[in-house]
């Protein structure tokens, strides 16, 4: 688990803020501007988009895990009052993000 646990360390690294965009830095960088995702609707849509472009380009990767990172982001970005529990709970059942 330590190991799993350091690789995730990795891609948190890879995966973070940069200005005034959330930025993952993968195979194929890829950038989410802030205000893009600064409500539950623009979360979903570019959680979307990161998804289709990860499972494209970085199928390797958590996709759960980078689908939470992304939402965690988003919210301290753009210092929203929303719990990521619940901006989660408004995506697909089928990204299967539960509350793990």
């Amino acid at each position: 688990m330590d190991e799993y646990e350091a690789w995730l360390d990795t891609l948190d690294a890879r995966f973070l803020i940069g200005g005034e965009e959330i930025q993952a830095n993968f195979d194929v960088p890829m950038a989410v501007a802030l205000r893009d995702c600064n409500d539950v609707a623009g979360m979903l849509k570019c959680a979307l988009r990161l998804r289709e472009a990860f499972l494209a380009n970085a199928a390797h990767l958590p996709l759960e895990y980078l689908t939470k990172r992304f939402v965690r982001l988003a919210i301290q970005g753009n210092r929203l009052s929303v719990s990521s529990a619940k901006v989660i709970s408004q995506f697909p059942e089928a990204w299967n993000l539960g509350s793990k």
